[in-house]
């Protein structure tokens, strides 16, 4: 039985997402079943309908739950892969854009990727923080540690934990300037690999891992993700792919996926998987 605490600090939309995520990951809720409707678990737990809905879409997110047009959410079967963990102690500048060229029509939608909307940015607020925390903390001016901040790492351990189900210390996560910089790194430490990688996907993916030395192969994707039969077939045994939010797609790859691509790298010698 569900039961939430309006006085606890976490939210009762967390919690309850995690009551049904501990749920289906111990096999509580059989795969395919459907979860209770929004409006019937709102009125048994006491709290509102959006309560329930972000709760859901929270555990669609992670590949948990699959929703069904006009018909709710069902329960995603995970092959026993993603099982409950248990909880581990707590560990101890903008460019300005370039003018438009003169004669040439002005932009109407700029849909690149890994740029800033300025006339959104909160500038104000952001400069005010910046100078509190300055104040406070001068030594962020001074080069700061090679993994990156502590205390950063531990709360980027703490995520992994509660979200991503990965058990990991700060001493194990490495903070560095950007995906392509520390895919490259990591790139070094496996030779002799041929990488599989989304197909579409982000292009500098390839370019940095053939940079580095690695053969790269690319799999196509469908409705779930990258597929698995396709990945056993390019006979790959690295593979590079982004389950949680595809790029550019946006697909979330479910938890049937998600396990079947734990058991291709359990079982295939030598494989490693790494995700974004």
């Amino acid at each position: 039985m569900i039961e939430l605490d309006p006085r606890l600090k976490t939210p009762l939309y967390e919690q309850l997402y995690a009551a049904l995520a501990d749920e289906i990951r111990r096999g509580d809720r059989a795969p395919g079943t459907p979860l209770p409707g929004r409006r019937t678990m709102a009125a048994q737990q006491g709290v509102s309908v959006n309560t329930v809905d972000t709760a859901y879409q929270m555990l669609a997110a992670e590949g948990l739950a699959e929703p069904r047009p006009r018909s709710g959410f069902y329960v995603q079967k995970t092959y026993g892969m993603l099982h409950t963990r248990t909880p581990r102690p707590t560990p101890q500048a903008v460019v300005p854009a370039a003018p438009e060229p003169v004669g040439e029509p002005a932009t109407l939608f700029d849909l690149s990727t890994g740029s800033v909307d300025t006339a959104l940015f909160p500038a104000r607020c952001w400069g005010r923080i910046q100078k509190e925390l300055l104040y406070q903390r001068p030594e962020l001016l001074q080069r700061g540690e090679m993994q990156g901040d502590a205390d950063l790492r531990g709360e980027i351990a703490h995520y992994l934990s509660d979200y991503r189900g990965v058990e990991c210390t700060p001493e194990q996560i490495v903070v560095g300037a950007g995906i392509e910089y520390l895919l490259g790194c990591v790139a070094h430490l496996f030779g002799n690999c041929t990488a599989a990688i989304e197909n579409p996907g982000y292009s500098r993916t390839r370019a940095v891992l053939g940079n580095s030395g690695l053969p790269c192969t690319l799999v196509d994707i469908d409705r779930d993700g990258l597929s698995v039969s396709a990945l056993e077939a390019s006979g790959a045994s690295l593979c590079y792919l982004t389950p949680s939010h595809h790029f550019p797609t946006g697909v979330t790859m479910p938890a049937t996926r998600r396990a079947q691509l734990l058991a291709w790298a359990a079982r295939k010698t030598g494989a490693v998987y790494f995700g974004g």
